[in-house]
């Protein structure tokens, strides 16, 4: 019987997919296993279907990814700050980036947040914010930088002030991804933002540039 067990420990663990690369939004990236001759396309959407917007040369580095992450057909699709036009986001097959080292930059990087049911979109950048909704002008905040919590490594407060009214934005690395209920992207981090007026929001964040 334990021969049994054994061998069939054995074939699950031969089916098992490899594990995943982990995406670090606060590390660079470099351009791996491309051709001399060739390139990395960057294309609109996650997929070898999807437009081709651009491309990276065969040893670029200094690439950022956003850390969202969406798998289309087996492969793992990365997003990635890429600037081409009026383009400044792209997608590429995962496989083809890796670290260039791993001195992780931990924190304050913009951040691009939002979230669905009521739809909403907070922006992060430099000392500012900017909330966005379907249903009312966009509004302006000053913001701070992270602020990394006591006792959990990997959370973090940003302060939001807007005419006298003090909020917050929490964020966090998810272990996993981060879901936006409404497609399958991932996303690297949660949040809850409390607006200065006081309400307040969930949603997911990733790195915007």
């Amino acid at each position: 019987m334990w021969m049994v067990r054994w061998l069939f420990l054995a074939l699950v663990l031969a089916a098992a997919p490899a594990h995943a690369q982990t995406l670090d939004p606060s590390l660079r990236y470099r351009v791996v296993d491309v051709a001399a001759g060739d390139q990395l396309n960057v294309r609109e959407q996650p997929g070898v279907e999807a437009p081709v917007i651009g491309a990276f040369a065969p040893h670029a580095d200094d690439i950022v990814i956003t850390g969202s992450v969406m798998e289309v057909e087996g492969s793992q699709w990365w997003e990635v700050a890429f600037v081409d036009g009026y383009l400044d986001k792209g997608w590429v097959n995962g496989r083809f980036l890796e670290p260039v080292d791993r001195q992780a930059r931990d924190s304050d990087y913009p951040l691009q947040c939002s979230g669905t049911e009521p739809f909403w979109s907070l922006a992060l950048d430099e000392g500012q914010a900017t909330h966005s909704s379907p249903d009312a002008e966009a509004q302006s905040m000053s913001a701070s930088r992270w602020r990394e919590a006591s006792g959990r490594i990997g959370i973090f407060a940003v302060q939001l002030e807007r005419d006298g009214q003090i909020g917050y934005a929490s964020v966090w690395r998810e272990r996993d991804v981060c879901s936006d209920g409404m497609s399958d992207i991932g996303y690297p981090f949660g949040t809850i933002v409390i607006l200065p007026e006081g309400e307040v929001l969930a949603g997911c964040c990733r790195r915007s540039r």
